[in-house]
């Protein structure tokens, strides 16, 4: 059986935004206090390439979503 590689995972912040905290929260009062939401994409290396988990949009759906994009993965 061929050995498994070893991975070192790295999460890459790429964008955020700021919501309102009632929409994650039953007892939060709407509009009262917000949290800041990260979006990340992820890449793998160990093996014999990295690999990049790319689980995010582009900055045109940034913009329409009132996203602030940080980078491109």
């Amino acid at each position: 059986m061929p050995a498994i590689p070893e991975y070192e995972i790295y999460a890459m912040k790429y964008a955020d935004r700021q919501a309102d905290l009632s929409t994650f929260m039953l007892t939060a009062e709407p509009g009262r206090e917000t949290i800041t939401i990260d979006y990340f994409v992820w890449l793998l290396q160990g093996g014999p390439e990295p690999i990049v988990v790319d689980t995010g949009f582009t900055p045109q759906i940034a913009r329409a979503r009132k996203r602030n994009y940080l980078a491109t993965p």
